[in-house]
C-alpha cells in the first residue's frame, strides 16, 4: 500500500445514485464514532473562549453530513449555558434530513441550507467556520479555493479536522470498519478516504496557499487546525 501521497478514489457515499436506506445507515455508522471520539466535546473546547456576552456566537458546520458533530456541539454549548447559534450546509438533502431530524430529537435549534462547497459562496459572514472529516474529498485546488472562501466569511476563526494519513490510521480505520461497522458504504470508504487524506504537511502548504497564517495543527489519527481567519 502506497501512501506516500494523496489517491483520491470515487467514495460510495458520493454517488448521486446510491440508495438511500444505505446512505443513512452509512451516516449512522460515521454518527457513532462522532459521538464515540465525542467530537463536539472537542469543537465546543477550540471555540469557549471566544464567549461574546452581547451575543450568540455564530457557528458554521460545512459538510455537516448527518449531523452529530453539531448537534454535540450545540448540546455541550447548552450544558456549558454558552450561548452559541448554529448553521449546518451540506450538498446532500439525505445529510441534511437525518441531521435535521436528529437536532429536533436533541431539542437544539440549527438552521440548515444546501451548499456545494466547490462551487457555491457562503450566504453570509459567521464568527467560527468548521470543517470535519470532509477536506479529503477535494482536490488541492478545491481546498485551497474552501479555505479562501472560509477565511473570508469567518470573522474569528477556522477549524478543520480530518483524518491524517498514514499507515497506522489507514489500518487502524481498515479494521475499525471491519469490526465495529455493518455497512458496506464504511467499509469500503473508510480505507479510501484515508488513501485521500492529507499529511500535516500537505495540508500547511494548502492552508498557506489560501493565505491563512498563524495557525495551530495537532496530529495524531486526527488532524486538527485552528486557523485564524485573519
Amino acid at each position: 500500500m502506497d501512501l506516500s501521497r494523496r489517491d483520491r478514489q470515487p467514495e460510495v457515499m458520493d454517488q448521486p445514485d446510491l440508495d438511500v436506506s444505505l446512505h443513512r445507515q452509512a451516516l449512522d455508522v460515521i454518527g457513532r464514532f462522532h459521538r464515540l471520539f465525542r467530537s463536539g466535546d472537542e469543537i465546543f473546547g477550540r471555540i469557549r473562549d471566544l464567549q461574546d456576552s452581547d451575543r450568540p456566537l455564530r457557528i458554521l458546520d460545512v459538510a455537516c453530513g448527518g449531523g452529530d458533530m453539531i448537534v454535540g456541539l450545540g448540546q455541550a454549548a447548552r450544558k456549558a449555558n454558552f450561548d452559541i447559534e448554529i448553521s449546518g450546509c451540506d450538498l446532500s438533502n439525505v445529510a441534511l434530513e437525518r441531521t435535521a431530524e436528529l437536532a429536533t430529537q436533541a431539542h437544539i435549534e440549527v438552521k440548515l441550507f444546501p451548499f456545494d462547497a466547490i462551487k457555491d459562496e457562503f450566504p453570509e459572514q459567521f464568527d467560527v467556520i468548521v470543517s470535519t472529516m470532509f477536506i479529503h474529498h477535494l482536490s488541492n485546488q478545491d481546498v485551497v479555493a474552501l479555505l479562501r472562501k472560509m477565511k473570508s466569511a469567518a470573522t474569528k476563526r477556522i477549524i478543520v479536522a480530518d483524518q491524517a494519513r498514514s499507515r497506522a490510521t489507514y489500518f487502524f480505520v481498515k479494521t475499525l470498519m471491519l469490526v465495529a461497522s455493518r455497512s458496506p458504504v464504511t467499509r469500503v470508504d473508510g480505507p479510501l478516504s484515508i488513501r485521500a487524506a492529507f499529511t500535516a504537511d500537505e495540508f500547511e502548504q494548502v492552508a498557506r496557499e489560501a493565505g491563512l497564517e498563524n495557525f495551530t495543527m495537532t496530529t495524531s489519527f486526527v488532524m486538527k487546525c485552528d486557523l485564524p481567519p485573519e
